[in-house]
């Protein structure tokens, strides 16, 4: 029973190796933008489930996601392969938040006619992001 057993283990370790998945992605992206994730796995997946890190998820092997909120997020995704083993992979993203634009007219009471015009440029940049 013993050697049945211990059989049994080294096919189940042998399974797991040749079935493993890996996260494709960029590392960044802005809020409210459209990333793309792929899971590149080596065996026969059955089913996958993301988690994006910000408390929403997908069934999909090739998932696209918008973040509305900035910060560090840590996206796992879970495969299931034929045979029953499970492999997880996960990633950082950096999710950037949107500087805010803010101009105004350095002399108020000009005449638009013919005039140069000097715009005075108030902008702040998100507070994770840098340029």
């Amino acid at each position: 029973m013993k050697s049945l057993t211990l059989i049994s283990l080294i096919c189940l370790s042998i399974l797991s190796a040749a079935q493993t998945v890996t996260i494709e992605s960029s590392t960044d992206v802005c809020m409210n933008e459209l990333i793309s994730f792929q899971a590149k796995v080596t065996g026969s997946a059955t089913s996958f489930s993301w988690d994006f890190g910000d408390n929403t998820s997908s069934a999909q092997q090739n998932p696209s996601h918008i973040y509305s909120t900035y910060g560090q997020k840590t996206v796992v995704v879970t495969v299931n392969f034929s045979g029953g083993v499970t492999q997880t992979a996960q990633k950082v993203i950096s999710v950037h938040d949107l500087p805010t634009a803010d101009f105004s007219l350095e002399d108020i009471n000009l005449c638009l006619n013919s005039q140069d015009i000097t715009l005075v440029d108030k902008s702040t940049m998100g507070a994770n992001t840098s340029g």
